[in-house]
């Protein structure tokens, strides 16, 4: 809405910067002496930025990893090169992107456990910007035109309250102007990768428990295309979005699909890397 003034008062405008700039900075700190700046997982007092010191998210690159697949290379290899394992077998997508390394970093594990488990969907916000600076750092935004999250069953997301790979995935794209499309959907819940099938909820929905059954055969065929989708796909270099990346079975499943639906290349953009002696 404009506010209407007579031509006369040259003065007008000086008269009305107060309020257009200086109001609110005077508001922010306002807000600032009621609400001082706190950690968001502990509630810490801070001078910067979003997580205290217990709590912060790596900073940098992290130790000399796979360019493909993220996990950490042998002593000698320069970071960005590609493993063995990774060269004998190339996996589904072309490249992995984490903050660093679930089992090392402390603040990170932290800040995913709430967002996982403890309904934490606040913490979207700061982890995906966190997540996008990264990608920036490893690749050219050019190079990125858009993100598909990996998909939550229903029943999963009745249980957590919300779709923590669909909100990093908002927030990630939000600060690199890029859209979201959630052209997947999982068919059939599947117990969480790295991890024993302790919630019996699961074991009974899967009718079996995790021994004898092999990581990949956890997911084969548990995702599927959604209708329509190929064309928002097709020709694009779309990147996946999950919090954390354990066998890298899940993110293989969808990338194939992907590929299938024409996509130029597959990307993984992930909170975490974490290896399969851990959990995640």
């Amino acid at each position: 809405m404009r506010f209407l003034h007579r031509p006369k008062r040259e003065t007008s405008t000086t008269y009305r910067r107060p309020l257009t700039v200086a109001a609110p900075s005077a508001w922010s700190e306002t807000l600032e002496a009621l609400y001082p700046p706190a950690c968001w997982l502990c509630a810490d007092g801070l001078e910067s930025g979003w997580f205290c010191s217990n709590h912060s998210l790596p900073q940098g690159a992290p130790a000399p990893c796979c360019r493909v697949c993220a996990l950490e290379l042998p002593t000698g290899l320069r970071g960005g090169s590609t493993c063995g394992p990774c060269r004998r077998e190339p996996p589904a997508w072309e490249q992995l992107v984490s903050l660093g390394d679930y089992h090392r970093e402390r603040g990170l594990r932290a800040g995913i456990l709430a967002l996982k488990h403890g309904g934490r969907r606040d913490l979207c916000l700061p982890l995906g910007r966190a997540l996008a600076r990264r990608l920036e750092e490893c690749v050219h935004v050019s190079g990125v035109d858009l993100f598909v999250p990996v998909p939550l069953h229903p029943l999963r997301h009745l249980q957590r309250g919300h779709d923590q790979a669909l909100g990093l995935a908002r927030s990630v794209a939000a600060v690199l102007d890029r859209p979201v499309r959630r052209s997947l959907r999982r068919l059939r819940p599947t117990p969480a990768q790295g991890t024993a099938c302790s919630e019996s909820l699961w074991a009974a929905l899967l009718g079996r428990g995790r021994r004898g059954h092999s990581r990949a055969a956890n997911v084969s065929g548990a995702f599927a295309l959604e209708e329509r989708e190929a064309r928002h796909v097709t020709g694009r270099r779309v990147w996946l979005v999950d919090d954390v990346v354990t066998s890298g079975h899940t993110v293989r499943e969808c990338s194939v699909l992907l590929k299938r639906a024409g996509a130029d290349s597959v990307g993984v953009l992930c909170l975490a890397r974490a290896s399969l002696s851990g959990h995640a």
